[in-house]
């Protein structure tokens, strides 16, 4: 009898951990939504949400790799339930948010723990395309906190040259080397304009021109004029939908950031002005009248907060250069639906899930950290303090 109810009592335990893996979160998502948006002042939702970026920098959520919400035990226990990939661009774009000066201290720990301050070196080096959005942001950052970043900046860039391809651009993948996706316009041509200025490297700038030039002479609709999630290089064809959310903003934030590395005199800057330009016009033609964007900009009306952040931001740098109270405006109105997408704890949340592939998009819309790190770059340029 004995045996019989500690083997009970085992697979009991089991079960109530598999069971609260599961109903913790989905417990918290609805405690959290109580009340969400609920914000009369703007400082105490400014306040609010910095408080979470800089509690996230410190320790950075795991962002799911998958919609499940059901035994994700297995998929922790088997080490899927996260990418380091998908981590690096939440991670940067908390570092992006926050003022590095008011908040050296966090920043340095950040980087210190990511570099080796003595070498230089990265602690764990990246394998993926992904982590030069991070490298990028601890480029824009690391001036302030005079560490060695030099070894690691040069690894980064060098993985970066380990993907490009025959055509002298560089895929996302390299078990897809024919396909180019937006995601990875946002994500390098950043770092690859910040690292050629940093270090007088003009190969990395001429790649940064080749990569943006491509997606905009051969992955935006030709009437539309918004992005396609990938096209396939030797075909032409598209790939995936036009008018994916983060996709768009992806394309913004690879324009934009690139933008403001650049000096107003090269020959680049006033194409890219013109090309952001024309994202926005595009784009805001999709702003919903509560002023998001949605997970697909055409035909659904499902917010997507990483979106609305990016392309927000976005509009609202493009109105600091242009002077278009257009652009003003649909920042605002971006704003004020993060606001109403925010928990009482700060929390930005009804953002879209991981991508699980080229047509293959999530349903799922939870608290992402990279929309929490847009959010907070809109807010401090609209001076919601």
């Amino acid at each position: 009898m004995l045996p019989f109810l500690i083997v009970l009592l085992v697979i009991t335990a089991a079960f109530i951990t598999v069971f609260m893996f599961d109903l913790i979160p989905a417990a918290s998502t609805f405690l959290g939504r109580i009340h969400m948006g609920r914000w009369e002042d703007d400082v105490d939702w400014y306040t609010s949400i910095y408080s979470v970026v800089l509690k996230w920098i410190a320790r950075t959520p795991a962002v799911p790799a998958t919609d499940s919400t059901r035994l994700t035990i297995i998929d922790r226990i088997k080490g899927e339930y996260k990418r380091q990939s998908l981590q690096s661009w939440q991670e940067a774009s908390l570092i992006l948010a926050v003022d590095c000066n008011a908040e050296y201290d966090i920043i340095n720990d950040f980087i210190c723990g990511k570099i080796d301050p003595e070498t230089g070196e990265w602690l764990q080096k990246p394998e993926s395309i992904d982590s030069a959005m991070l490298a990028f942001a601890i480029m824009k950052s690391a001036d302030t906190q005079r560490i060695n970043i030099d070894p690691a900046m040069e690894y980064c860039y060098d993985l970066i040259k380990s993907f490009v391809t025959e055509d002298g651009t560089a895929c996302y993948s390299k078990a897809l080397p024919e396909v180019r996706f937006v995601d990875t316009v946002g994500m390098i041509c950043p770092f690859l304009f910040e690292y050629g200025k940093r270090y007088g490297n003009k190969e990395a700038t001429k790649l940064a021109y080749r990569q943006m030039g491509e997606y905009l002479n051969k992955g935006l609709h030709p009437e539309l004029n918004i992005p396609v999630h990938a096209f396939n290089l030797s075909k032409g064809e598209p790939l995936g939908i036009y008018g994916w959310g983060r996709g768009c903003g992806w394309l913004a934030v690879g324009i934009m950031d690139s933008l403001l590395t650049l000096n107003k005199g090269d020959k680049m800057y006033d194409m890219l002005v013109a090309a952001a330009q024309t994202l926005a016009d595009a784009v805001m033609d999709y702003q919903t009248e509560s002023g998001a964007f949605c997970r697909q900009l055409i035909g659904e009306q499902v917010m997507d907060s990483s979106a609305t952040a990016m392309l927000g931001w976005f509009l609202y740098e493009l109105y600091e250069i242009t002077g278009e109270e257009a652009y003003l405006e649909a920042a605002e109105n971006a704003c004020n639906a993060l606001m109403g997408a925010t928990r009482r704890s700060g929390k930005v949340d009804l953002a879209q899930g991981d991508t699980k592939g080229i047509g293959f998009y999530s349903t799922a819309v939870n608290v992402l950290p990279a929309a929490q790190g847009f959010a907070l770059r809109l807010a401090r340029n609209l001076k919601k303090i």
